[in-house]
């Protein structure tokens, strides 16, 4: 045994050192327990197009007429999340009118929580 390997036994280092590694091979093999989600789930995870993080006003109008100002947080091609005032509960169809979006982008509310809700862009008409 080297001097350094001695003193570090002597001192609990050694103990310590193992007690480390072993902690973070557990850690490591829960994480990959963790990773391990559903094909369902994957799928609905996954993203078609890649969002691009903006913060710009928009109004949000409803099925009945009611618009709401609002602010895109992200958006991509297939939707975009949305900060909406605390408490407004939408669901259904909605359009969206931004300089981003441009006028009227008909949208589907697929989630919402207290400031923001999550939302699906209908396809557009090919031209």
């Amino acid at each position: 045994m080297s001097s350094i390997a001695a003193a570090e036994t002597a001192c609990g280092k050694g103990r310590r050192s193992a007690a480390r590694i072993e902690f973070k091979q557990a850690n490591s093999s829960l994480k990959n327990d963790c990773l391990d989600i559903s094909p369902a789930m994957k799928t609905s995870q996954a993203r078609r197009s890649e969002r691009r993080r903006l913060v710009e006003t928009a109004k949000i109008r409803t099925s009945s007429g009611v618009t709401y100002s609002c602010i895109i947080r992200d958006i991509s091609d297939g939707g975009a999340k949305l900060r909406v005032p605390a408490g407004l509960e939408l669901e259904g169809e909605i359009r969206l009118t931004s300089a981003v979006t441009g006028p009227e982008r008909v949208a589907q509310v697929m989630w919402q929580d207290h400031t923001s809700i999550g939302i699906a862009f209908e396809k557009l008409a090919a031209s």
